[in-house]
């Protein structure tokens, strides 16, 4: 066998894995974007190959769903933070400078 050959192979088999793996992302986000958690795992007995790849999807957009409920707290704390540290520094400028940076946020 060619030395360089098994390494070609390896690379290709790699990449052949990687653009798997994102086509996988693209397809659960695009169901849980469009579908939301209304998508269902119909599982059609007459065509298998096809009810396994929908069962692989619903249980991509029930991970995401998890995800995102599970962040969502985390979210919101670093809002409350952010929220919290903008009024103190603008509560340490000068009157005219707050006034302009608020007008700015009003509009």
């Amino acid at each position: 066998m060619v030395p360089g050959l098994s390494a070609i192979v390896w690379q290709g088999l790699t990449l052949l894995i990687v653009g798997v793996v994102l086509f996988y992302i693209e397809l659960v986000t695009i169901v849980y974007f469009t579908k939301g958690l209304r998508h269902g795992p119909p599982f059609d007995w007459r065509n298998p190959a096809s009810a396994t790849g929908n069962l692989l999807i619903w249980g991509g957009v029930k991970l995401v769903s998890a995800i995102v409920r599970a962040s969502r707290p985390l979210f919101e704390m670093l809002s409350e933070a952010s929220a919290e540290l903008s009024e103190r520094m603008l509560g340490q400028r000068s009157a005219r400078v707050e006034a302009a940076v608020w007008s700015r946020l009003r509009r």
